[in-house]
């Protein structure tokens, strides 16, 4: 992934990479209501969302089904997310 000017050190510099997730099981369940000291103990899928945030609005999503990982985010980003991104 290069600047139009072939440097790579110009991408970096305006390139945030950011990682976060939820867990579906965090969310409040149909009563909002949980016991005093009760924990979590669902097993659910976890999904992965994979995309650019620009001031217009999210572009380029992807939904993967668990984790990701480095290989598969890097062609996310040389395949996506790169030629959509005018620097």
């Amino acid at each position: 992934m290069l600047a139009a000017n072939g440097s790579i050190s110009e991408v970096a510099e305006r390139l945030a990479v950011s990682e976060s997730y939820v867990l579906r099981a965090w969310a409040r369940q149909r009563l909002g209501l949980i016991s005093v000291g009760a924990q979590c103990n669902h097993v659910l899928p976890r999904l992965t969302f994979v995309c650019a945030l620009r001031s217009e609005g999210l572009f380029a999503p992807l939904v993967l089904d668990g984790p990701i990982n480095g290989r598969a985010f890097r062609a996310r980003v040389e395949q996506a997310l790169a030629p959509e991104t005018s620097w």
